[in-house]
């Protein structure tokens, strides 16, 4: 009997989770409509606010999984650019939530928000300055060297000020969403915190090994040993 209760109570946790995971993915896919263009094939869309929370309140690897279903239903429903947009759309949410989340579950407070945003939007921005320049040149139709002529002008600050904007709106309203969340019972307060520590060690090794080299790219590109 109590065997059957346990069973029970994980299944009863896993249709949680995934209500939670199909909850967040609906509403990031929402936040997609308010999108502007910032720069012929870049645009800013806030739905990583709802990415990096689901990263908050379930794990890194939950805000992996709502970043590919919400990129996957704009590739289906509106995109005009098919799985490139996927790609830089799924990747640049990955790289900003995963860091983010994994900094701040080490110790839940302001400080440590503050620096899983900061080493999110420099992960944001490395990532997809070196995705910009192995995928964007085929998109366009164009040589390395015009993406290059790119990156000081408009990727890169287009990236930087894309997590500012995504960092103070989750400073912003992470608190209230969270606490609104709880008062219509989302979660429970042992709820907000999902160990899985392999999963976390794995996922921060991987996003270190990303990250690293992201920026080696960087550094290639303006030292003129990549397209100099």
């Amino acid at each position: 009997m109590i065997k059957n209760q346990i069973c029970r109570i994980k299944r009863n946790s896993k249709v949680i989770v995934m209500c939670q995971v199909a909850l967040f993915s609906a509403i990031a896919y929402l936040l997609h409509f308010f999108r502007f263009q910032a720069f012929s094939f870049l645009s800013y869309d806030p739905k990583n606010l709802m990415v990096c929370i689901s990263g908050i309140i379930l794990t890194p690897l939950h805000s992996i999984i709502v970043s590919f279903i919400a990129a996957f239903l704009e590739m289906i429903t509106t995109s005009d650019t098919g799985f490139y947009g996927f790609l830089m759309n799924f990747v640049a949410s990955v790289f900003f939530s995963v860091p983010a989340a994994l900094i701040y579950r080490i110790k839940r407070n302001k400080i440590m928000m503050l620096l899983g945003l900061i080493t999110g939007t420099l992960a944001l921005t490395g990532s997809m300055t070196a995705l910009n320049l192995l995928i964007t040149p085929l998109y366009l139709g164009s040589d390395v060297q015009t993406v290059v002529q790119l990156l000081p002008v408009a990727i890169v600050p287009f990236n930087l000020i894309k997590g500012v904007i995504d960092s103070s709106l989750i400073i912003s309203l992470s608190g209230p969403i969270l606490i609104n969340m709880k008062k219509i019972g989302f979660f429970e307060d042992d709820e907000k915190i999902h160990t899985g520590k392999l999963q976390n060690i794995l996922i921060g090794i991987m996003s270190f090994l990303f990250f690293a080299l992201a920026i080696t790219l960087i550094v290639l590109v303006y030292t003129g040993v990549i397209g100099g």
